[in-house]
């Protein structure tokens, strides 16, 4: 029996809009619905969405979170680009209309294992107001990642920003101290190279390598989902459930003291994820 399971599901993208190429807008709220049935059928400690629970419109997060109301698990939300794709004068209600007081950074402890939510848009040009340090701040990491040629030089990509990296340390330092194992949860990925990862993505993965007690980073943003190992960590992107007319892509993962059980539903394939130096989980 595993000590305890989490369920995990990343871009939604809903809209009352018609299918664009390759993306099902509309079918987003029925896949989610059965996804929570899935998921309420299970014993979980949480839910964590990974972001872009719209594809644009303030007015589509109020179906997507009358949902996950439903869900008998607490849902935890990471905040994705697509989140900000609202009129300009609603962006800074983003955050709070995801349940955010303040910043949408966040950690919190399950039996040894602390679980670590990032904002990987304190630093674009699309969620901060142009002339802003944070709006400053991406053009000048885009310009310098386009000038060395590197894939994530995208305008829908965030980064994060110094204030944020900190507290990631901080935590990570912390949970060290306590014997806690730590999962990160973030939009965007970092690992392997990618054209969906954040701007900064080698400096955070720079601080990552200096801990030997991070399990996994949980992302999506990339809807073709990924998968790589880089210093003890399994760096999992999960596929984009807005991608099929009717099939889902979720995962509920069973925590034992040694590895991580994913259990894929839809598209998101099942994985076994090692935890090198178990620690005693159950305490």
């Amino acid at each position: 029996m595993p000590i305890f399971s989490f369920g995990v599901v990343a871009d939604l993208q809903y809209a009352d809009h018609p299918p664009y190429k390759n993306r099902y807008f509309r079918n987003s709220l029925q896949k989610l619905e059965s996804c929570i049935a899935t998921m309420n059928a299970h014993d979980l400690a949480f839910v964590a969405d990974l972001g872009d629970l719209i594809e644009r419109d303030f007015k589509s997060f109020d179906p997507v979170l009358a949902q996950y109301n439903k869900c008998y698990s607490k849902v935890h939300f990471t905040v994705g680009n697509h989140d900000f794709e609202v009129d300009e004068d609603m962006k800074s209600q983003v955050r709070s209309k995801m349940g955010f007081k303040d910043k949408a950074y966040y950690a919190f402890s399950v039996k040894h294992i602390r679980f670590i939510f990032l904002d990987g848009n304190t630093i674009s040009t699309y969620a901060d107001k142009p002339g802003s340090d944070g709006y400053r701040k991406a053009e000048t990491l885009l310009t310098g990642l386009k000038e060395k040629g590197m894939p994530q030089a995208q305008p829908w990509n965030g980064g994060i920003d110094e204030e944020q990296l900190e507290w990631l340390e901080q935590n990570l330092q912390e949970a060290k101290s306590r014997l806690e194992k730590v999962i990160i949860f973030c939009h965007f990925p970092i690992y392997p190279a990618n054209r969906h990862n954040l701007l900064n993505d080698l400096q955070v993965l720079h601080i990552t390598g200096r801990h030997d007690h991070i399990i996994a980073w949980f992302s999506g943003h990339n809807h073709e989902g990924n998968y790589g190992y880089n210093t003890g960590v399994h760096f999992v992107t999960l596929k984009g459930m807005v991608e099929t007319p009717g099939d889902a892509a979720y995962c509920i993962i069973d925590v034992y003291a040694d590895r991580l059980e994913l259990k894929g539903f839809g598209r998101e394939p099942s994985r076994t994820l090692s935890v090198h130096e178990a620690v005693p989980l159950g305490g």
